[in-house]
């Protein structure tokens, strides 16, 4: 059994167009306005985390693909907005929890998750991320990740990435060094496969533990 990653797109917008996928693919959405605000999801997503503090908000949410031809629709207030698709080879995908950080430094943090518990058939990590510089080479990935994409914005950047396979273990704290210091944003989220018989997905959450406040 195995996760894959299908396919991502990222935009300086409030939507974007979905990578190619297929019924059952949990699509994974980050969006972020680099002012204190809200975002506004648009109906049928579901939101892991929201935050608005320090002229940094961000909104995650995420759903499974009921057809091929899903959409991003408009995360409104959103000038960033990033989009990846996983599938499950045979077996559910879900969303357990997240860990977060927010800070004004010249260390960009992705703090440590860990809720592996040797269940899982497979186990990848996500990470985003905000910086409040558009010249910080922020988008460079912490070890054991891979950039996926990023984005760069008049005065900042953000950028998702992920373990790019399995990685069944907690995640350890790993740290991104920059030249300026200024406010950074991330989050470390973990998609589980667990294997409970049939084809598909179900998406279910537990308690969201740590990171992100409003």
């Amino acid at each position: 059994m195995a996760i894959s990653r299908v396919g991502s797109s990222a935009a300086l917008a409030n939507n974007v167009a979905l990578p190619a996928h297929q019924a059952g693919d949990l699509i994974l959405i980050y969006t972020h306005l680099n002012v204190t605000g809200a975002i506004t999801p648009p109906n049928g997503w579901l939101v892991i985390s929201q935050a608005a503090s320090s002229n940094s908000s961000a909104w995650i949410g995420a759903r499974l693909a009921k057809t091929a031809s899903e959409v991003s629709g408009s995360w409104s207030g959103a000038n960033a907005i990033h989009a990846v698709v996983y599938r499950s080879s045979n077996g559910i995908l879900w969303i357990p929890n997240f860990t977060g950080s927010l800070v004004n430094s010249t260390t960009i943090t992705y703090p440590a998750n860990s809720q592996y518990d040797g269940t899982e058939s497979d186990l990848w990590y996500v990470a985003t991320m905000f910086n409040a510089s558009s010249t910080n080479a922020s988008e460079v990935a912490p070890t054991g990740m891979t950039n996926i994409n990023s984005l760069t914005g008049s005065g900042f950047k953000t950028a998702i990435h992920d373990t790019n396979g399995s990685f069944l273990a907690n995640w350890t704290q790993r740290t991104v060094t920059v030249a300026s210091s200024v406010i950074f944003r991330t989050s470390v989220i973990p998609i589980y496969e667990l294997t409970k018989g049939g084809v598909g997905g179900l998406l279910l959450p537990r308690s969201m533990n740590g990171g992100y406040s409003a």
